[in-house]
């Protein structure tokens, strides 16, 4: 469960794709973005500790990838039952950080992925654009995208993907009506909640779940900066920052 955004940044020639992560309460914390080491290329990732994987990384090449739930309404019981015994969709994203582009990134997850997985996408990116891979089962979908022309949002709940697209889309593109100050304007929108629809608000918080932390991942051909607040970002949250020097493949 999660909203993504990803905003061009034209002026430094980079991008900027920030992510609210959407979790149980219950869920053990995760830890603060770490360095490793996938290949010949160092990533950054925030570490959840169940799995020892993450929902989001980016790498010295400037590819960022971030993955979403796939929450159909009428099949979320079936998806619940059939997910204690699930691999964690954590593991994808470290395998595939080794790789220098968001075309051979989107190849290799399509070849990696088995039907054992609860559904998911993954919002492939570089500075050229990206990919949209959806996984279902046995199928596997991929589309191009690009931030270029507009920015993009991707979002899913526990509720059903389709209760909160509409409402959280149109915010969107309210917010996004007009192009300036872009970054503060991306971190405004993920700060946002109505206080009469807390349960389908970007910022969201419900009994069940709520916004446990928020990631920015910024690109451009001098650095490679990780920003990520553990907690909901309309809250003080403690803040951490890690930043990598691009390698000579930055796309």
């Amino acid at each position: 469960m999660c909203t993504v955004t990803i905003v061009d940044l034209p002026e430094c020639n980079g991008f900027r794709l920030a992510c609210n992560r959407d979790e149980s309460p219950n869920r053990p914390q995760a830890l603060p973005p770490d360095i490793r080491k996938a290949g010949n290329l160092f990533y950054l990732m925030p570490v959840d500790p169940l799995s020892g994987g993450t929902w989001i990384a980016g790498n010295q090449a400037g590819l960022v990838i971030t993955l979403l739930n796939v929450n159909p309404v009428k099949d979320r019981y079936v998806q619940n039952t059939k997910g204690f015994n699930a691999p964690s969709r954590g593991v994808i994203i470290p395998a595939l950080m080794q790789c220098c582009s968001a075309e051979s990134a989107m190849e290799r997850a399509k070849s990696l992925i088995c039907s054992d997985f609860l559904p998911f996408r993954l919002i492939i990116t570089d500075r050229n654009g990206g990919y949209e891979l959806r996984v279902t089962g046995d199928q596997k979908e991929a589309a191009m995208i690009s931030y270029k022309s507009a920015p993009l949002m991707f979002t899913s709940s526990g509720l059903g993907d389709c209760v909160v697209e509409k409402p959280r889309r149109i915010l969107f593109d309210e917010w996004f009506s007009e192009i300036s100050d872009i970054t503060n304007k991306q971190d405004a929108f993920h700060r946002h909640s109505w206080s009469d629809r807390k349960e389908i608000s970007i910022c969201m918080r419900r009994h069940v779940a709520c916004t446990v932390s928020f990631t920015a991942i910024e690109v451009n051909p001098e650095k490679i900066t990780m920003t990520y607040l553990d907690g909901p970002p309309d809250t003080d949250a403690p803040e951490s920052m890690v930043a990598l020097t691009p390698v000579g493949v930055l796309v």
